[in-house]
């Protein structure tokens, strides 16, 4: 909450961090774009899912083009 979250958006962010997520996933865009702006403060990575899913899709397409030559 001293980086301006709200009380839930920090609780959650407390307890992914907690946990040792790998990942915090959002669509909330207030969320999303405070957590960016404070990231050199959190242990957690912060992402929208559908842009995450995205770049693991695209990354697992070139891992496979790169197995297949």
């Amino acid at each position: 909450m001293k980086l301006s979250f709200k009380f839930h958006d920090a609780l959650h962010l407390a307890f992914a961090e907690a946990a040792e997520a790998d990942i915090f996933l959002t669509t909330d865009d207030r969320l999303f774009r405070k957590a960016k702006q404070f990231q050199n403060f959190l242990k957690i990575e912060v992402e929208n899912p559908t842009i995450w899913l995205m770049n693991i899709l695209q990354l697992e397409e070139e891992n496979n083009e790169t197995d297949a030559n």
